[in-house]
């Protein structure tokens, strides 16, 4: 019995020394874990001071991505299509908007401390990130960031007295209000815009980018506001790939060297630009850097193969659903232009479709002129009218027409556009309607 019980004492021992000894394992683990969690959060806030203080050509994603596409048998843009056959190319186009910074100085670029931006738009929002970077992260600036749709003014025009304000990327032709309000409001306004032509006065200085020029026709501008917003504020400095990516898809210039950047854009607006219902992307109005600071880490590029990975998936759901919606579409008379048309109206999708129906009937052998895509919104008592055509050809400038028709509708939105694409609203009132814009079939 007794040497049982001896026994019995040494193998508790032996387990007891086993728990302490875990248990001192444990805490140690804990205090690691603890130092290694505080290590993370100061690099993390370390990095987020600037982005651009990163090496964002570490890895050569666009020839990681071009192989892990062709692996997969995923169809290229249409490369064709683009004027910078090479990088090179690309990164000697800036300088117009470099000679614009000359001009506009260093000094009245740190005053900014308001920025007014195209909400819900990558190339509005990116150019956001790219100012708010600049100006708060890097520069310890105080400022303002008012997202704003096309065709909207501020909601409290006196929120602008005596600012230095940024404008990127909105239409000042179809932002009459907010044209209007700057220039009585603001102290200073430097606009950079990829639209009309914008009158400049003794406080509005703007920057609009040139034309690309194909078959002797202005086909759209030679850059996105993304792109020369990178140069404007970095002016030495390579636009990253996730902001060429944005530069491209916007101002449809299919860059060869950067492959299936239209991916990376699918994804971006789905899991960002146009998410409305998650945190933070529901409170764009009241927490707008929150969103900014986000895009600001995907510019990064840390995660760039990822995004054009899901993208691809979200660009399989596009396809699928614009072609089932397309099909529905009509050939009808339109301002004098035979036009495919639908009653169809949904963000992010709307173009899409209309360009689907263009194809559409090109199949059939009966060629459009362009696309007209319409819905009526509860809102503003009106149509929205969209006007889409294929860049890469002639034809009307849809962006004029958008204007001219706008003007004639009368109503408050207004619209306007760019060659190949526009929208405008269409009052309904009992003697005005949509169908006084058709004139039968084709």
């Amino acid at each position: 019995m007794s040497n049982n019980n001896n026994n019995t004492r040494k193998n508790n021992n032996k387990v007891n020394n086993n728990n302490n000894n875990t248990n001192n394992t444990k805490n140690n683990n804990g205090k690691n874990n603890n130092k290694s969690k505080n290590n993370k959060l100061k690099n993390k806030k370390n990095t987020r001071k600037s982005t651009t203080n990163k090496s964002v050509n570490r890895i050569d994603f666009n020839k990681l991505v071009k192989e892990i596409l062709k692996k997969h048998k995923v169809r290229p843009e249409a490369e064709s299509r683009s004027i910078y056959n090479t990088q090179k190319d690309y990164d000697a186009s800036f300088k117009g908007i470099t000679d614009f910074r000359k001009k506009v100085g260093l000094s009245a670029i740190k005053n900014i401390d308001t920025v007014i931006y195209h909400d819900e738009n990558h190339d509005g929002m990116v150019s956001a990130a790219i100012a708010y970077n600049f100006l708060v992260n890097e520069n310890g600036k105080n400022v303002k960031f008012m997202p704003l749709k096309p065709g909207k003014n501020v909601r409290n025009p006196t929120d602008l007295k005596d600012k230095h304000v940024l404008v990127l990327d909105l239409d000042m032709s179809y932002n009459k209000k907010l044209y209007d309000t700057l220039n009585k409001q603001a102290k200073s306004v430097i606009i950079i815009d990829d639209h009309e032509e914008i009158k400049n006065t003794n406080k509005i200085t703007s920057f609009v980018s040139n034309k690309i020029m194909m078959n002797n026709t202005k086909k759209g501008p030679s850059h996105a506001v993304s792109g020369n917003t990178w140069k404007f504020f970095y002016p030495r400095k390579k636009v990253p790939s996730v902001v060429m990516y944005v530069d491209s898809g916007d101002a449809k210039l299919y860059l060869p060297f950067a492959p299936m950047g239209y991916l990376f854009t699918e994804a971006l607006g789905y899991r960002v630009i146009k998410n409305k219902v998650k945190y933070p992307y529901m409170e764009r109005q009241k927490n707008p850097e929150k969103i900014l600071q986000v895009i600001l880490d995907i510019i990064d590029e840390s995660d760039t193969d990822f995004w054009i990975f899901i993208g691809n998936y979200f660009a399989e759901v596009t396809e699928n659903l614009k072609y089932q919606i397309a099909i529905n579409a009509v050939r009808m008379k339109f301002q004098g232009d035979c036009v495919a048309v639908l009653n169809f109206n949904a963000p992010g999708l709307s173009k899409k479709v209309a360009l689907q129906m263009i194809t559409n009937f090109e199949k059939k052998g009966q060629p459009v002129d362009y696309a007209v895509t319409w819905g009526y919104e509860y809102k503003s008592n009106a149509y929205r009218i969209g006007l889409n055509r294929q860049k890469w050809k002639k034809g009307r400038n849809l962006g004029e027409l958008a204007k001219q028709l706008a003007k004639k509708g009368g109503h408050s939105s207004g619209g306007g556009g760019h060659e190949a694409d526009g929208n405008f609203y269409w009052p309904k009132k009992p003697n005005q309607d949509i169908w006084d814009l058709f004139e039968g079939k084709c």
